[in-house]
């Protein structure tokens, strides 16, 4: 198990400024779509982003649950492990499915609020993440299936 600083907002309200998610490593099947995962950037750093999709085996698509943010295509060599809980003012809070759910379902319905008010309701985060894959693997010269 490992402990990452939450730095940023863009997970709030599920996840605040200096909670210490804790994640472990656990399987590619274990994955399922809601799960906060924690990858590594090209820039060395650690993002924590919630699962939207799994793209073959080699693949997943991640979001964080603040307004108006790109789906990210991660490789799963990059993922490091799943959070399973976060250290809040010195208190463990396990994540239940519920948990992760709840906050997912409220962040996204507020993100549709925003759009719907704005005039801008589609939603594209699948095909944005599935053309990310394909665009990374013609420059790297990779297949992605």
């Amino acid at each position: 198990m490992r402990l990452y600083r939450v730095k940023g907002n863009s997970m709030y309200p599920f996840l605040r400024e200096d909670d210490l998610v804790v994640a472990r490593e656990l399987p590619f099947e274990s994955f399922r779509k809601g799960n906060l995962l924690v990858f590594e950037d090209k820039e060395g750093g650690y993002i924590i982003h919630r699962l939207v999709k799994k793209i073959g085996d080699n693949f997943v698509c991640l979001r964080g649950d603040g307004y108006n943010l790109k789906t990210e295509s991660v490789e799963m060599n990059s993922v490091e492990g799943k959070a399973i809980g976060i250290i809040r003012n010195g208190k463990f809070i396990r994540f239940s499915v519920s948990r992760e759910w709840y906050f997912w379902t409220v962040s996204r319905f507020k993100e549709y609020l925003k759009r719907f008010l704005r005039g801008n309701i589609t939603n594209h985060d699948s095909r944005r993440c599935l053309l990310a894959n394909l665009h990374n693997s013609q420059n790297e010269g990779g297949n992605l299936l």
